[in-house]
C-alpha cells in the first residue's frame, strides 16, 4: 500500500469515526426529555467540542503538522 493510499484510508476512517460519534451524540440530544435541560446543554457542548476537535485534527492532517510532529519524535526531538 502506498503512503498516499494509506493516508487517504486513515483520513476516511477518521472522518467516519467522528461522524459516528457525532450522530450518536445528536440522537441522544434529540431524545432528551423536556425537563433535562442540563443534560441537553452538556450534550450540545459535547457536540460543539467534538466538531472543534475534528476540525483541528483534520487541519493538522491536511497541512502535514502531524507528520512533522511524528518525524520530530522519531528523531528524538520531542517527548
Amino acid at each position: 500500500m502506498t503512503e498516499a493510499l494509506a493516508a487517504r484510508r486513515e483520513y476516511e476512517q477518521t472522518e467516519s469515526a467522528f461522524a459516528k460519534v457525532r450522530t450518536a451524540m445528536v440522537e441522544r440530544l434529540f431524545k432528551t426529555p423536556v425537563g433535562a435541560g442540563e443534560e441537553r446543554e452538556r450534550l450540545y457542548m459535547s457536540v460543539q467540542t467534538l466538531d472543534a476537535v475534528r476540525e483541528a485534527l483534520m487541519t493538522a492532517m491536511t497541512t502535514g503538522e502531524i507528520e512533522q510532529y511524528v518525524e520530530e519524535i522519531a528523531a528524538g526531538g520531542k517527548s
